[in-house]
């Protein structure tokens, strides 16, 4: 976030970012909570479960180096 500020409003600035940034967790959050509450916790923990593994796999696998000829 720091990249981001207008030098000379640099604390501003990144507050500003930084309380979106929260915000947006805060009200993500509660929508996962409301969506979790109607479908079923057990669905909603399968579904967690999921996108975790899937989210794993994308940042675990081997990086491939393409030599171009």
């Amino acid at each position: 976030m720091m990249a981001r500020v207008i030098p000379g409003n640099e604390g501003g600035d990144f507050s500003s970012q930084h309380s979106l940034f929260l915000l947006t967790g805060f009200v993500g959050g509660a929508l996962a909570l409301q969506f979790v509450a109607l479908s079923g916790y057990v669905s909603g923990f399968g579904a967690s479960a999921v996108i975790l593994c899937c989210v794993l796999a994308f940042h675990l696998r081997p990086k491939r180096e393409y030599v171009s000829q």
